[in-house]
């Protein structure tokens, strides 16, 4: 097929296109969720990618489409004429690795945008991978096909890796309407065991007791499971990501993650149910688990600088550092970090103790605004039930 055999029908400049894209996406929003939409669309922004629309006779016209965005189930064009519904098309996107894939499709609707452009929707006739067409995303959102999950649709068996107990919560709380049956454990090593049972997904911390998060994923790779693998990291950080997915993890979550996020990365590799209405609402049992969490290390934290036990205080740390990272405490994250940082270069202890004493104190700061905030409601449903 040369150059000469394509039509580019839109006729519109790069600077042209995009400026269109921009404002369909900023009224209709390409990538925004959608209540009765089942897959996410991924933004392709303006890839030019080739259409090769097939006419009853089987003759084939080849044309130029921009990409709108894409999801596992269908693509979303931007094209320069009408086309009915119901027609055959050919759809031929490269992948990350360069090669032309080429997707049969129907066309499922057609609207005018303005002069000759349409928009389409197309539906692939077989799923694809979104992440075939993606080296890195901007956005979380972007991470799973799933777009709208029910968790009571949701069962399997999912593991959950993590050393710390407030980690554990989030995911487990993400969890606690599906018909998921949930196992915990704190070591790559368990972790292992776990794997040999054939679970349907795990959730793993980057740092275990034992080993770290990447680390486990190489070895459970090495023994042949193909069990999918979700790593759990700290910060923000896709180097690190691309890192893992290379050691042969499915996918790397930031924490902390809402819990949308999490379900859609669970919806992705377990089995649904027929759908049942259910909403999803957060209630406040992991806030009373964070400040419990950070009430104990506080007072752990004072016993070690009693003692000056480095070696516990940095575990404590730690820990807790993972702690505010799932729960998005930055202050308290940015606080333990520099304390392990000083136990990590071995300055004098008193130093370490300042360090030490600035964390205990945001721990207080935290359990007394939460005391606060309890006392308030007590003495609103007083006088509520008073009058």
């Amino acid at each position: 097929m040369s150059k000469s055999d394509i039509h580019d029908t839109l006729k519109l400049s790069s600077a042209e296109l995009d400026t269109l894209l921009a404002k369909m996406n900023a009224s209709g929003g390409a990538s925004k969720q959608h209540p009765k939409r089942g897959m996410w669309r991924w933004r392709l922004q303006s890839q030019r990618i080739v259409v090769t629309c097939v006419d009853e006779t089987g003759k084939q016209t080849h044309l130029v489409a921009a990409a709108r965005n894409i999801s596992a189930t269908g693509v979303g064009l931007l094209i320069g004429f009408f086309i009915h519904e119901g027609r055959s098309i050919i759809v031929t996107i490269r992948s990350v690795d360069g090669r032309a894939i080429i997707l049969p499709a129907k066309i499922k609707r057609c609207r005018h945008i303005e002069g000759r452009v349409h928009e389409i929707g197309a539906e692939f006739e077989t799923e694809i991978n979104p992440r075939d067409f993606f080296v890195r995303y901007d956005e979380d959102s972007y991470l799973f096909n799933q777009e709208c999950v029910n968790p009571e649709s949701l069962e399997g068996h999912v593991v959950i890796a993590t050393p710390t107990s407030f980690v554990r919560s989030v995911i487990t709380h993400a969890l606690e309407r599906t018909q998921i049956d949930i196992e915990c454990v704190s070591t790559g090593a368990r972790a292992l065991e776990a794997v040999s049972r054939r679970p349907d997904l795990i959730f793993a911390q980057s740092m275990l007791e034992d080993m770290t998060g990447l680390e486990f994923v190489l070895a459970a790779r090495a023994e042949g499971y193909s069990v999918p693998i979700i790593l759990l990291h700290d910060t923000k950080d896709q180097d690190e990501r691309m890192v893992a997915i290379g050691g042969g993890a499915n996918e790397m979550l930031f924490m902390p993650c809402p819990e949308g996020l999490i379900l859609r990365a669970a919806a992705d590799f377990l089995t649904s149910r027929p759908e049942v209405a259910a909403g999803f609402t957060i209630n406040l049992e992991l806030e009373s688990s964070f400040v419990n969490e950070v009430s104990t290390a506080a007072g752990f934290l004072s016993e070690m600088l009693q003692s000056k036990n480095s070696m516990q205080l940095t575990k404590i740390a730690q820990d807790l550092r993972h702690t505010a990272a799932a729960y998005g405490h930055r202050t308290l994250l940015m606080l333990c970090e520099r304390l392990i940082d000083r136990l990590s270069a071995q300055d004098k202890f008193d130093i370490v103790e300042r360090v030490a004493k600035q964390v205990i104190d945001a721990c207080m700061v935290i359990v007394g605004r939460s005391k606060s905030t309890t006392e308030s409601a007590d003495v609103g449903s007083s006088r509520k039930e008073a009058a």
